[in-house]
């Protein structure tokens, strides 16, 4: 059943699409940034375009000739991936009824004795831990940081299998959640105490849906997996308790036009369809993991009713704002899970065509162990403290306060490095480097040059 898919067009077609998806899973933030900044800067600067002032003119294409650097390699490959998208949605049929084939995956019997033998794995793991002296939450309760990360979400999932039984047996305490993307979703499913099993059959069950063909259609099947996660009364265990990242339109002025995005934290949920469509928000790829491909960043919030707190608005994956969303109030040590350090594929990072991803599983499972068994808490499975996907941040941190330059800096440490790290290291360590990998470097390689032209003409 899992991976049958792969199997309805020739290798080479899918392993194509496969990195397409991956490639843009990894830029899209940079593209549609890219193309939409371009729009609000034309569309604002329009006046000065036809303005009978020489002063003005002059000043709107200076601004312009400054974002070429941003605008000629990703904006050609946004461009030519809307156009495709735009076609596949034109030609393809509709959607079909994913519930029953995703339920029957996940509920069923397919290598159900993998995640059975994770599930005693963690038990075993378990017997190993000195509840009484544990290496985190000795000062009081812990709040959980899960960031964003696609199907490496699979690692949070094996933390949670060794953590949680200590939270339900009263040795560890956690007072709240936060997470992006699937880190949300995760945080959600654990932290109502929902069964790890499942979780770890997902992609199980994306498997039996999912198809690389129309993989602009993943915005449903996120929804039925929010639908299988949380329960009927989650909504009321979760309000004041889960925060949820989402990226909301903001309306820049020509002058900072490439930051188009703010961060809007949703930690109030009146039903559960507002639970749900806030998880969804802050998954929502633009033509990947969005609904479909025209209204993608129209986020419906349910009846005026249902969502007095954040009127219809436009918006997108969380991770464009803050893919690692700590509390920044300092009230408390943060146990952060941040997934851009693993080294791991970008294809089976946005598509679920790892045949095992029960070993992220395992990895998650032994780091928890190794950081509960450290007498003096602090970090877990990097060779050094900055190079850990399982992190404790103490409450006086200074990256985790509203300090002038503090945002930028948890940008850099806890969003950027990981991610660029990670890569160039799965890259070097397979010798395959992937498409995204390679489209990123060339981004990065043609900004530094662009930038090193222009200062020696200015020299």
């Amino acid at each position: 059943m899992a991976l049958e898919f792969l199997d309805e067009v020739p290798p080479s077609v899918s392993a194509l699409i496969l990195e397409i998806v991956a490639s843009y899973g990894s830029l899209w933030p940079l593209v549609w940034h890219t193309l939409l900044g371009y729009f609000l800067l034309f569309t604002s600067a329009l006046p000065s375009i036809f303005s009978s002032d020489g002063r003005k003119r002059r000043y709107f294409w200076r601004i312009l000739s400054y974002w070429r650097v941003f605008a000629i390699i990703p904006g050609v490959f946004c461009a030519l991936l809307i156009v495709l998208i735009g076609v596949l949605v034109a030609i393809a049929p509709p959607p079909t009824d994913i519930h029953s084939d995703y339920q029957a995956a996940l509920r069923g019997d397919y290598r159900r004795n993998v995640s059975g033998a994770l599930v005693d794995r963690a038990e075993r793991l378990l017997a190993q831990v000195d509840r009484t002296n544990l290496g985190i939450g000795r000062s009081g309760p812990l709040d959980i940081i899960c960031s964003g990360g696609g199907f490496r979400g699979q690692y949070a999932g094996g933390v949670f299998s060794i953590l949680l039984p200590l939270v339900k047996s009263g040795h560890l305490k956690t007072a709240r959640w936060a997470g992006t993307s699937i880190g949300a979703a995760a945080a959600a499913h654990h932290a109502t105490h929902k069964s790890f099993e499942e979780f770890s059959r997902v992609p199980y069950a994306w498997q039996a849906v999912w198809k690389p063909m129309t993989f602009w259609r993943s915005g449903v099947v996120v929804r039925e997996m929010l639908n299988q996660s949380i329960d009927q009364r989650a909504h009321e265990e979760l309000s004041g308790v889960l925060s949820v990242t989402v990226a909301t339109l903001s309306w820049p002025h020509p002058s900072n036009a490439f930051f188009i995005w703010k961060q809007f934290s949703v930690t109030d949920f009146p039903t559960r369809k507002v639970l749900i469509d806030a998880l969804a928000a802050s998954a929502a790829i633009p033509g990947f993991t969005g609904t479909c491909f025209f209204n993608l960043f129209v986020c419906d919030w349910g009846e005026e009713d249902e969502a007095l707190w954040l009127p219809r608005s436009v918006s997108v994956d969380g991770g464009i704002v803050a893919n690692t969303p700590v509390f920044t109030d300092g009230a408390r040590e943060q146990l952060v899970i941040n997934l851009g350090f693993l080294e791991y594929s970008n294809v089976h990072t946005f598509t679920p065509t790892d045949p095992n991803h029960d070993e992220l599983i395992r990895l998650g499972q032994d780091h928890a162990l190794a950081l509960l068994k450290r007498s003096s808490g602090g970090w877990a499975g990097g060779d050094a403290i900055d190079d850990s996907p399982l992190r404790v941040i103490s409450a006086d941190d200074a990256m985790v306060t509203d300090a002038y330059g503090a945002g930028f800096m948890r940008f850099i440490d806890l969003d950027a490095v990981p991610w660029v790290r990670s890569s160039l290291k799965y890259a070097r360590r397979e010798w395959v480097p992937e498409a995204s990998s390679v489209l990123g470097a060339v981004i990065v390689a043609f900004a530094l040059q662009y930038g090193l032209a222009q200062g020696r003409s200015k020299s």
